[in-house]
C-alpha cells in the first residue's frame, strides 16, 4: 500500500488512513466454516456521495453506526438498510457503543472525542486530551468509562461520561504509536503498537504490560478484537497476517490463505465462532477459524471499494464499509451449521459476549441453528451469573435459524459467567452455550460539569 512504511516515527491517523483509503464459539460442535454468501450491498439511501465511511459499530440501540472520514458526519444504518447523517466537528475515524448507553467517536485532526445521543445530538471533548495526540481507536472500558488510543504521542487516554479526561503514558515504550484498542476478557484493555510490533495490555489503573515475542518484525499490528474463544486476535497491516494473543501473552500468527498486499486491517468476531477482517488493498473480506484456517470473499465486493471497517450487527450479519465506494455492505452468515456427522438433529447455540451498566437492562444476543427448523420446539432459559435463571424467547428470523433474546439487570458491576441452555418440550434434548458478562459501574449522574469544546 503507497504512503505506508516501516519507518520508526509514529504513524499518525491522517497517515495510516490515507494509506487504507487510498488504495461467538458454536456449542455442540465445530465452529462453522460452510460458505458465506457474498456480501449484499445495503440501501444507502441518504450516504452523501464522497463522504469516505471507514470504521463502523454495533449501537446500544440496535442499529449500525459508522464515521464519514471525509464528510465530517457520524451516520447510522439501520438493519434494513434506511441511513441518517449527523455533521460532527471534524473527520471522525474510531467509533464505539459506550457504556452510557451512547456512541463514542474519536476526531484525530481535531483531538476531540465525541459523544453522540441515538437522536444525533453531539457533545465534542477536548479539555484534557494532549494537543497533536490524534485520538484514533476507541472502545468501552469495563469501569463505565471509555478509553482511547493516541498514537501520536503513545499515550492511552480514558474519558468519563461527563468528559473527565485522564492520559497514560507510563509504559508505552515511546513510538510505539497505539492505534487499535479493544476491552478483553481479563477486563483490561488490549491495543496494537504497529511501529514496534507488540501488542499493549493496560490494567483499569493504568499498569501496562507489553507483548512482542511472537510477532514477526515489520508487520505492524493494526485493529483489534475480542475472539469468541477468550484470546485476542489483531490485524497485521504490513504482514498480511491476522495474529491471535491469549490473555496470557502468547502470540500466534496465521498467514496461509491471506492474499499478499491486502494489508489487512478491520477485524471483528462474528456469531459463526470464527473472526472476520477486511483486505482493503485486494478488495476482500476474509474469515478465519480458531484453527486458522482462511476463506476470502470477493463476490460481491464492489471493485475498488477498498473494505475497511467491520463489525458483527445486531442481526448477526456481518457488516463493513467500503470508503472508496460510499458504500455500506453485510454479508449474511446464511444456513445453520453442520453441527454433528453422527446426529444432525442435535441443535447448535452461539452467543455474544454481553456487555452493560449495573442497574440497567443488560440484553443477549445468541443464535439457535436448528437443522430441521423445530425451533418452536425447542424451550430456551437464561442463567445469568448471579444466581438467577429467566426464560428467553426464540425468534425466527431465518430459515432454520432463531435468535435468542433476553434481558437482564445486574445490580453490582463485574463480570458474570452466563449459559444459555436450549432444550426440546421433553427435555430429552440439551444444548447450552456460555459466555460472559462485562457489567460496568452506572454512570455518575450529570452535576453540570461537562466540558466540552
Amino acid at each position: 500500500m503507497a504512503g505506508v512504511g516501516r519507518t520508526p516515527r509514529p504513524r499518525t491517523p491522517r497517515r495510516a488512513l490515507a494509506g487504507a483509503l487510498a488504495a461467538c464459539a458454536v456449542l455442540g460442535g465445530p465452529a462453522w466454516a460452510a460458505p458465506a454468501p457474498a456480501p449484499a450491498l445495503v440501501d444507502g439511501a441518504g450516504l452523501t456521495p464522497g463522504s469516505k465511511p471507514v470504521e463502523i459499530t454495533t449501537g446500544p440501540d440496535g442499529n449500525l453506526w459508522f464515521t464519514e472520514f471525509n464528510g465530517n458526519r457520524v451516520g447510522r444504518v439501520t438493519t434494513a438498510g434506511a441511513v441518517t447523517e449527523f455533521a460532527v466537528g471534524g473527520r471522525p475515524v474510531g467509533i464505539t457503543a459506550g457504556p452510557d448507553g451512547n456512541v463514542w467517536f474519536t476526531e484525530p485532526d481535531a483531538d476531540k472525542i465525541g459523544r453522540i445521543t441515538a437522536d444525533g445530538n453531539v457533545v465534542e471533548f477536548s479539555v484534557g486530551i494532549t494537543p497533536g495526540s490524534h485520538p484514533t481507536g476507541v472502545t468501552a472500558g469495563p469501569d463505565g468509562a471509555v478509553w482511547f488510543t493516541e498514537p501520536d504521542k503513545d499515550q492511552i487516554g480514558r474519558i468519563t461520561s461527563d468528559g473527565i479526561v485522564t492520559e497514560y503514558l507510563s509504559g508505552i515504550t515511546t513510538s510505539a504509536a497505539p492505534i487499535g484498542i479493544i476491552t478483553g476478557p481479563d477486563s483490561a484493555m488490549w491495543f496494537t503498537e504497529p511501529n514496534l510490533d507488540r501488542i499493549g495490555r493496560m490494567t483499569p489503573d493504568g499498569t501496562v504490560t507489553e507483548y512482542g515475542v511472537g510477532i514477526t518484525p515489520g508487520g505492524m499490528p493494526d485493529r483489534i478484537t475480542e475472539g469468541l474463544d477468550g484470546n485476542l486476535w489483531f490485524t497485521e497491516f504490513n504482514g498480511d497476517r491476522i495474529g491471535r494473543i491469549t490473555p496470557t501473552g502468547t502470540v500466534t500468527e496465521f498467514a496461509a490463505g491471506i492474499t499478499p498486499g491486502g494489508h489487512d486491517f478491520g477485524i471483528t468476531a462474528g456469531t459463526d465462532g470464527n473472526v472476520w477482517f477486511t483486505e482493503p488493498d485486494k478488495d476482500r473480506v476474509g474469515r478465519i477459524e480458531p484453527n486458522g484456517a482462511v476463506v476470502e470473499y470477493t463476490q460481491g465486493v464492489v471493485p475498488g471499494g477498498h473494505p475497511l471497517g467491520i463489525t458483527t450487527g445486531p442481526d448477526g450479519a456481518i457488516w463493513f464499509t467500503e470508503p472508496d465506494g460510499d458504500h455500506i455492505m453485510r454479508v449474511d452468515l446464511g444456513p445453520a451449521p453442520t453441527v454433528s456427522a453422527a446426529d444432525a438433529s442435535i441443535p447448535a447455540v452461539s452467543v455474544a459476549r454481553v456487555r452493560g451498566t449495573a442497574g440497567s437492562p443488560s440484553s443477549l444476543g445468541a443464535m439457535l441453528y436448528e437443522a430441521y427448523g423445530r425451533g418452536e420446539e425447542q424451550i430456551a432459559s437464561v442463567t445469568w451469573g448471579d444466581s438467577t435463571t429467566g426464560p428467553a424467547k426464540l425468534t425466527l428470523i431465518a430459515p432454520e435459524r432463531y435468535a435468542i433474546s433476553a434481558t437482564h439487570i445486574y445490580p453490582h458491576p463485574g463480570v458474570y459467567r452466563v449459559t444459555v441452555t436450549v432444550t426440546d418440550l421433553n427435555n430429552s434434548r440439551r444444548t447450552t452455550a456460555t459466555t460472559d458478562a462485562l457489567i460496568t459501574p452506572a454512570p455518575r449522574p450529570d452535576r453540570g460539569r461537562n466540558r466540552a469544546s
